[in-house]
Parts: C-alpha cells; sequence; structure tokens
C-alpha cells in the first residue's frame, strides 16, 4: 500500500498570478492556521490559509521591501506582464476551484489549468516583447532628435560663417567704390589740368604770331 501523500493543490500569487505549490498539510482543519509564502516572480509575500472547501486561500500580505512599498513595476518586461497576469488571475483562481473537487475526495488536475497557464505565459512573452520593442523605437527616437539638433546646430554656424564672408564682401566692394570715386575725381582734376594748359597755350601761340607780324 503506498504511502505517498496525495499532490497538492496550486494557489496564485494575488499580485502577479505565478502558480505555486507547497506542502499545505499543516494548514490542514485548522481554519485559523495562516501561513506566509512569498513569491518566486514578484517577491511579494502572501498570506495562506485553508478555506472551508479544503482549497489554499492566498491574499497579498506585504512585499520584501516593507508594508508600504510595491513590487518594481518600473522595471522593463515587468509593468505590463503584472497587468495582464493580475486580470488573468481571478480567472485562473475560478478555474482552479471549479476543476478541483472538494477535500473529501482526491484532487483531479483539470486540462483547462494548463490551457490557461499557457495562454498566460505566452501573454507575459508577448508583453514583455512589446516592451523591448517598445524601448528601442524610444531610442531610436532619441537618437533622431539629438542628430537633427547635432544638424541645426551645424547650420547655423554655416550661416554665421556666410554672414560673415558677406560682410567682408560688403566692406570689399565699399573699400573699391571709394578707391574708383577717387580715381574718378583725380582724373576729372588731371583733364581740367590739361585742358587749361591747352588754354594757355593757344594764347601764347597768338601772341608769338603777333610779335613776329610787327
Amino acid at each position: 500500500m503506498s504511502t505517498e501523500s496525495p499532490r497538492q493543490p496550486p494557489f496564485y500569487c494575488p499580485a502577479c498570478g505565478k502558480k505555486h505549490r507547497a506542502d499545505l498539510s499543516a494548514l490542514q482543519g485548522q481554519a485559523s492556521a495562516v501561513a506566509k509564502v512569498t513569491c518566486a516572480r514578484c517577491e511579494t509575500v502572501m498570506a495562506l490559509r485553508m478555506g472551508a472547501d479544503g482549497l489554499p486561500k492566498c491574499e497579498a500580505n506585504e512585499p520584501l521591501g516593507g508594508p508600504m512599498s510595491q513590487p518594481d513595476v518600473k522595471k522593463p518586461g515587468l509593468l505590463l506582464p503584472l497587468a495582464a497576469a493580475a486580470i488573468l488571475a481571478a480567472v485562473v483562481s475560478f478555474g482552479v476551484a471549479s476543476a478541483i473537487k472538494p477535500a473529501a475526495t482526491t484532487p483531479q488536475a483539470d486540462p483547462r489549468l494548463a490551457t490557461l497557464e499557457e495562454q498566460v505565459r505566452k501573454l507575459a512573452v508577448a508583453l514583455d516583447e512589446a516592451a523591448a520593442r517598445e524601448q528601442a523605437l524610444r531610442r531610436d527616437y532619441q537618437d533622431a532628435v539629438a542628430g537633427v539638433a547635432q544638424r541645426t546646430v551645424s547650420a547655423e554656424k554655416t550661416v554665421a560663417s556666410l554672414g560673415q564672408t558677406v560682410t567682408g564682401l560688403e566692406s570689399q566692394t565699399a573699400q573699391i567704390s571709394k578707391s574708383f570715386l577717387t580715381i574718378q575725381k583725380e582724373h576729372a582734376d588731371h583733364g581740367g589740368r590739361i585742358e587749361a594748359n591747352r588754354v594757355t597755350g593757344r594764347q601764347l601761340d597768338k601772341r608769338l604770331r603777333a610779335l613776329e607780324g610787327k
């Protein structure tokens, strides 16, 4: 005759939905007995007791970080899986209660539990992948913004350099214009002196001819 104890029914973390099994023989037949169990996933401390139906009842007591602390849902890939798993935990718990017979009979595993667990696992994996893609997109966006800012600074420097070049050309043009006006003025003065010399030459020529005619 086998003395092996029957398979203990599972219980689920009310915070993240993680499935657990433990030896519950110490709680059997003691309605006031409560055991503290730590969740292997989110480290929430759970208060575990046996219900009137012979099934384990699990309530969140407090996380290991202290009475007012919560699981670190800011870590990548943990926030979305915890949210989805918490929603599905109630469905899974209801399936456990309806699938396992009362304590008077030997508990039987329901195939639907495996299906639900697989769905929860796939959902957690999909949410982890979505979180990773979101982080990758956020990094790409930040890199793009940094690239645009760098190109903007470079363009501003180029425009400033062109402005200095234009200012230099304008200064050189003004200097050339000033020199040209000076040359024009000197040319006009030189032309006037030449014309005056011509007039003087004609007058002297007339005087010479007048003298020769006497």
